[in-house]
Order: C-alpha cells, then sequence, then structure tokens
C-alpha cells in the first residue's frame, strides 16, 4: 500500500476512534478531521469515509472545518454542496454580525462561477464586498466578480472588476491583463483589447501562456486587419503549443486570411 494511501486509512482510524472514545467535539477531535480533510485534499479525491466525514463536520458547525469542507468540495467538483456550505457561513456571519472573511466571499462567488450562476455571483458581489472593504485578497473576490460580469455580458463593470484587482495584485497579473482584453474586445474596442494582450505577453510567465496571449494578439490583429502581424502571432502561438493556432496558420494557407 502507497504510503499516502496508508496515512489516510490511519486518520481514518483515528476519525472512528475519537467518535467512539466521545473526544471528536474536543480540540483533538477536531484536529483529527482537520488531518483527514488534509488527507483527502492531497489524494485529490474523497476517501471511503467522505460521506461520514461530511455530516460530521456539518453537524458540529465550526467555521474553520465548515470552510475547509467547502473549499474540497469545489475541488472535487461537488459544486452545489460547496455553494451550500459557503452560503452557509456567510449568512451566518452576516446573522452574528462577525467580520466577513474576504476569501469566503470569493470562494463563494468562484463557486456560483463554477455553477454558471453568473447573477447570484455578481448578487453576492454587490451586497457584500462594499461592507468588508479592500481588506485581504480583495484582489482574488473582483476577479472572480469579473468573471461573473463578463459571463453575465455587463462587460464594462467587467472591466472595473479587473482594473480594481489589477491595481491591489502585485503578481501574476497575466490572466487579469488577458480578460481585460476580452472584455475590450467584447465591447468592440479592439485596439484597446490588442494593447492589453501585449501587456499580458509582457508578463507571461510559461510557454502556455504565451501561447495564449500570441493567439489573442492574433485574432485581435485580423480583425483589425493586419493580417501579417496575425499571420506572425499565429506562427508564434503555433510554437508554443497553442492547440488552435495551427488551424488559423492552416486558414491563411487556403484562403490567405484566418477568421476568428
Amino acid at each position: 500500500m502507497a504510503f499516502p494511501v496508508l496515512k489516510e486509512r490511519v486518520w481514518e482510524a483515528l476519525f472512528f476512534q475519537s467518535v467512539a472514545w466521545r473526544i471528536d467535539r474536543s480540540r483533538l477531535g477536531r484536529r483529527l478531521l482537520a488531518a483527514l480533510l488534509r488527507a483527502y485534499k492531497e489524494a485529490g479525491r474523497p476517501g471511503r469515509q467522505w460521506r461520514r466525514l461530511q455530516r460530521h463536520i456539518d453537524g458540529l458547525g465550526g467555521d474553520d472545518l465548515s470552510f475547509e469542507l467547502g473549499y474540497l468540495q469545489l475541488e472535487f467538483g461537488m459544486v452545489d454542496e460547496s455553494i451550500a456550505a459557503f452560503r452557509t457561513l456567510l449568512d451566518r456571519a452576516i446573522l452574528l454580525g462577525a467580520t466577513v472573511d474576504p476569501i469566503l466571499i470569493s470562494n463563494l462567488i468562484d463557486a456560483l462561477n463554477t455553477a454558471e450562476r453568473y447573477g447570484d455571483a455578481i448578487e453576492v458581489f454587490e451586497s457584500v464586498v462594499p461592507t468588508i472593504g479592500l481588506s485581504g485578497p480583495a484582489d482574488v473576490i473582483h476577479y472572480n466578480a469579473g468573471i461573473s460580469y463578463y459571463e453575465a455580458g455587463k462587460f464594462t463593470d467587467a472591466v472595473r472588476c479587473y482594473r480594481t484587482a489589477l491595481g491591489l495584485r502585485t503578481a501574476d497579473t497575466c490572466h487579469i491583463l488577458h480578460n481585460l482584453g476580452n472584455c475590450y474586445s467584447a465591447l468592440g474596442d479592439e485596439e484597446a483589447a490588442l494593447e492589453h494582450y501585449h501587456l499580458a505577453l509582457g508578463v507571461a510567465a510559461t510557454d502556455a501562456d504565451r501561447g495564449m496571449e500570441e493567439y489573442a494578439i492574433g485574432m485581435s490583429s485580423a480583425e483589425l486587419g493586419r493580417h501579417e502581424d496575425a499571420k506572425r502571432y499565429y506562427s508564434r502561438a503555433a510554437e508554443h503549443g497553442h492547440r488552435k493556432a495551427g488551424d488559423r496558420l492552416a486558414e491563411w494557407c487556403i484562403t490567405g486570411r484566418g477568421t476568428r
């Protein structure tokens, strides 16, 4: 048996013992629950006792464990359950007048986006975020809200969110700039889109990101009638492994120009 699986089995056994010894609600019992959650996270999938563990944590009502459970539910594709967990934590914090954790808001919006419930995500953003200010990981909150607005077709609001995220974030700005480019393209401002794709290319850290930006530059260049620029960037994107870039180059060979 591989060591990670063995470790998982040990934590499952200790979880059972904590229930049998009636220490599951003690500090030690909660540490055992947290350790079992970490074991499932490391395994990248829910283990044999996942459902029982889930019911147990729901019964305890502890915010830290419930938050970690909601995060793993989202990671494991249990999106509706994740939304319910995060929503319960949010409602409880509001009811008690407690400080709302920005990470909770970010994860709830992310979960709602994953479920394609963009209107609900926007409602959370507009009703809760003004009350918590810009502390904590607010850049991620605004980034996720930008996705919500974009998918809902509210491109100007998406631009506002992405610009706020860009002003708050100190690293990994490539995707924010790329998404800003997408917003400007959707708004019909292809020059602004092209500018932001170039900026994103300038901070791209991986071949995949470079290929994505070069492809986007090729698309905008083609839209603006700059066909030689488009061909050049499609070629670069293909070299960086972008799967659609080769199709665009093939179109050039057949028609003399690429299309969206």
